[in-house]
């Protein structure tokens, strides 16, 4: 292949040509073009080079869904500079090890985490910050005490195998580890998607996801490849949400079990309002197989939730069940995506049909591997293959997951992290079950333990830290 066979022409700019006065973001009264959103990214590179950010940085970005986080992902890429999401509920310290282990260059922030910003820059003096915000009057989202040199070159073209992000998982195993994001995996997970769901000129994504999480970001970059609108929320709020959903023309949205079900007990306080506009095309729903009961209950709405499977290292989907069957597959995570190659490894042989296994994963939306840690990329990814970590089977055209329906009790009802849950007390079969429960310490909390149940299978016995597909929110 050919290094010109690897470059494609800016995503954004191309949707400016083709699409400029077509809505690219809204963001609270916000509304932006794909034209206005290629103008902020360039103005904001050009400063960003100014301040001397130069190609193959690592910048290290700390804020909340919001402006500053769009335009700054845009920018990078003109700079071709390498983006480091900061999960903003990460304590300090855990922020500090993040930098420190990525070897980030610098720490941008928007005005928000601005003060936590400037506290991390002093434990860590090599570190240049820099602050991101947007003009009182126009929205502009400028680097805070810098000007833009209008001859300043930017990159044109994608290169599909230079890295895009650096994106750190929980550490429920250990130290998180910085999973490589290329731009071919984002061009390829975007197109698995929209063969998968299918594609409107009239698409509208909602966004309430964080950004410093795959399955945010990700959303970004399908608007400028598929040249649709995107709105984007804070954060989750199920009220919020359900107002985007009914009167903003929103077509798609992204959430997780707990979201869903927060989502449809609001439509319930209404009374009369207890479905969606028909507007509503693709509930995406990640994290995990959801209960059933909430399946159910969006059948009895209407509501065309289709469920699917996807980690850090696959950049979010990889594992779609097809709309059509949607309500003909209750339960199943559905089939790979075009671009994804799967199976199921027990034993180091291939299980047998219904029978739970290791996911293993292939395929060009596939991460190779993880940064600065060349002996976890060679543990985790074998001839191209990713262990993922998480159980599944196959059962004739069907595919599910079983890690994630592991039943979570929490002994206090808490916010948590996944990084917060380092390690393990208890391992035990209990008696006549085939299930194992696993204890997990809750660091920075007293006196506080995570009790999940997890299948007892033969594939836990060589490490019983293998990782639990669990999200908690």
């Amino acid at each position: 292949m050919n290094a010109s066979d690897t470059l494609l022409p800016n995503w954004l700019a191309r949707c400016a040509e083709n699409f400029p006065r077509h809505l690219a973001i809204r963001c609270g009264e916000v509304r932006w073009s794909f034209a206005e959103l290629d103008q902020q990214a360039t103005r904001l590179a050009r400063q960003l080079a100014t301040a001397g950010v130069r190609e193959g940085n690592r910048i290290a970005l700390l804020a909340a869904n919001g402006l500053p986080y769009v335009v700054t992902v845009h920018a990078l890429t003109r700079l071709r500079v390498i983006l480091v999401p900061l999960n903003t509920r990460l304590t300090f310290e855990e922020l500090g090890w993040q930098i420190r282990d990525v070897h980030a260059s610098h720490l941008l922030s928007d005005t928000f985490y601005e003060r936590i910003a400037t506290d991390i820059v002093q434990a860590i003096p090599e570190l240049i910050q820099g602050t991101l915000q947007a003009e009182p009057e126009s929205n502009d989202i400028v680097l805070k005490g810098s000007d833009e040199d209008l001859n300043t070159p930017l990159y044109t073209l994608i290169d599909l195998s230079a890295t895009q992000a650096i994106m750190y998982t929980s550490g429920t195993t250990g130290n998180p580890k910085g999973v490589i994001i290329t731009y071919g995996m984002q061009w390829w997970n975007a197109i698995g998607s929209v063969l998968n769901l299918g594609h409107h000129h009239d698409d509208c994504w909602l966004a309430c996801l964080p950004l410093f999480h795959i399955g945010g970001l990700s959303i970004l970059f399908r608007s400028v490849i598929y040249g649709i609108s995107v709105i984007l929320h804070e954060k989750f709020d199920p009220v919020s949400v359900n107002v985007a959903i009914r009167e903003d023309h929103v077509t798609i949205i992204s959430v997780v079990a707990v979201m869903l079900q927060r989502m449809l007990a609001v439509l319930d306080v209404n009374g009369s309002q207890k479905c969606y506009p028909s507007t509503l095309r693709c509930v995406l729903l990640g994290g995990g197989p959801a209960p059933r009961p909430l399946l159910e209950d969006c059948i009895a709405r209407s509501i065309p939730v289709v469920q699917t499977y996807g980690l850090t290292e696959a950049c979010s989907q990889a594992v779609t069940l097809p709309p059509a069957d949607a309500l003909r597959k209750l339960g199943s995570a559905g089939r790979p995506l075009p671009q994804v190659q799967l199976r199921i490894m027990n034993e180091n042989r291939p299980a047998i049909s219904g029978k739970p296994g290791m996911i293993y994963l292939k395929g060009p939306s596939v991460t190779p591997g993880y940064a600065n840690s060349p002996e976890t990329t060679a543990e985790a990814i074998h001839d191209g293959w990713l262990c993922t970590g998480d159980i599944g089977y196959l059962n004739g055209d069907k595919y599910r997951l079983l890690s994630s329906a592991c039943m979570l009790v929490m002994i206090l009802t808490l916010r948590l992290c996944l990084s917060t849950l380092h390690s393990i007390w208890l391992v035990t079969r209990y008696p006549g079950s085939s299930m194992l429960l696993i204890i997990y310490h809750v660091t920075h909390l007293v006196n506080c333990c995570v009790a999940i149940y997890v299948p007892c299978l033969k594939i836990f016995s060589n490490s019983i830290h293998q990782k639990i597909s669990i999200w908690i929110l």
